[in-house]
């Protein structure tokens, strides 16, 4: 029998999670995606794409932006109840116009 880590049974919550952050942080975030793989250490993680706003990306306390993203995502999907690591990347919306990644869209 293969074991199923709890994040992957618990998508759902975590979905719900990303859209309370996401309202939370309307002002400082267009738009949040997300998917589990493994880290560097081959543990199961949850590595987080955060388009935030051109205006939010422009501030000069950005690092204090990323941080209050990152705890609201954290508190909101609690991925250390579900034994997973989070990870947190960030673009501005016209770095990700300019690149059109799909995995950001």
């Amino acid at each position: 029998m293969a074991l199923v880590p709890a994040a992957e049974l618990h998508q759902q919550q975590i979905a719900e999670g990303v859209r309370r952050a996401e309202r939370q942080l309307s002002s400082l975030v267009n738009r949040v995606r997300y998917d589990f793989a493994e880290d560097w250490s081959g543990d199961l993680s949850l590595f987080f794409r955060i388009v935030l706003t051109d205006e939010a990306a422009a501030q000069p306390n950005l690092a204090e932006i990323g941080e209050r993203i990152s705890q609201t995502l954290k508190r909101e999907t609690t991925p250390d109840r579900f034994g997973v690591h989070a990870y947190f990347s960030y673009r501005s919306l016209s770095e990700q116009n300019k690149l059109k990644d799909p995995a950001w869209s």
